[in-house]
C-alpha cells in the first residue's frame, strides 16, 4: 500500500507541476484526436501461453477530445491478439487523477508544443503515452515510454487475464492520427 501511495503522489506531483507551470492546454481546446496504432509489447512472464504470449502486438484506438473547459475526454479500445478487448473510457481535467481500466490510475498532463502525456500507474512503475499534435493541428505523433519503479527498477502490470507480469518493453509499431476541430463524440458538429 505504501508503494501505491508513493506512486500516486509521484503521478500527482508530475501532473500538478506541469499544469501549474502554465501548460498550453488552451492550444488544444475544442480539438479532437482520432488515433489508431499497433503497439508491440514484451513481458517477462513465466505464465505465458499461446493465448497470452509473453510478447506480441495489440491494436489501440484512442479517441480524445479536449473540451472548451479544458477537460480531456478519452475513450480507448485495446484489441489483443488473444481476442480480448479492453475498453477504457475516462474524463478528467489535466493534472487530475482518474481511475482507468482494471483499476489503474491515470492522469493526463498538457506539455509545451501541443503535447499530451497520459501517465498510467501500473502495479510497479508507470507507462507513459505521448501524443504530440502538429502546429497545424491536423495530425500527431504517438510514442510510449516506461518509467520503472525507483525501488524495484521494473514495471509490473496486471495483464488482462488478471495476474502480474513484468512489462519489459512497449513500442509503437505503426500509427495513424487525425486531429480535427470539434467534438469527436458529438453526433452533429
Amino acid at each position: 500500500m505504501l508503494k501505491y501511495a508513493i506512486g500516486l503522489m509521484w503521478a500527482l506531483g508530475v501532473a500538478a507541476t506541469a499544469h501549474a507551470a502554465g501548460a498550453p492546454i488552451d492550444e488544444l481546446k475544442g480539438y479532437s484526436i482520432d488515433l489508431t496504432a499497433s503497439v508491440d509489447y514484451a513481458f517477462n512472464d513465466p505464465n505465458a501461453t499461446a493465448n497470452f504470449p509473453a510478447a506480441g502486438t495489440m491494436d489501440v484506438h484512442h479517441r480524445i477530445y479536449v473540451s472548451l473547459a479544458g477537460n480531456i475526454f478519452d475513450y480507448t479500445d485495446r484489441y489483443y491478439r488473444s481476442g480480448d478487448v479492453e475498453h477504457a473510457p475516462g474524463v478528467a481535467a489535466p493534472g487530475k487523477v482518474a481511475e482507468g481500466s482494471l483499476g489503474r490510475l491515470h492522469v493526463w498532463t498538457a506539455e509545451t508544443n501541443n503535447q499530451l502525456q497520459g501517465i498510467t500507474k501500473e502495479d510497479e512503475g508507470f507507462r507513459v503515452s505521448i501524443i504530440t499534435v502538429d502546429a497545424n493541428k491536423t495530425s500527431c505523433t504517438f510514442t510510449h515510454a516506461l518509467q520503472p519503479d525507483p525501488t524495484t527498477h521494473r514495471v509490473m502490470r496486471m495483464r488482462i487475464h488478471r495476474y502480474l507480469a513484468e512489462l519489459v518493453s512497449i513500442s509503437v509499431r505503426t500509427y495513424s492520427c487525425k486531429v480535427t476541430h470539434g467534438n469527436i463524440f458529438a453526433t452533429e458538429q
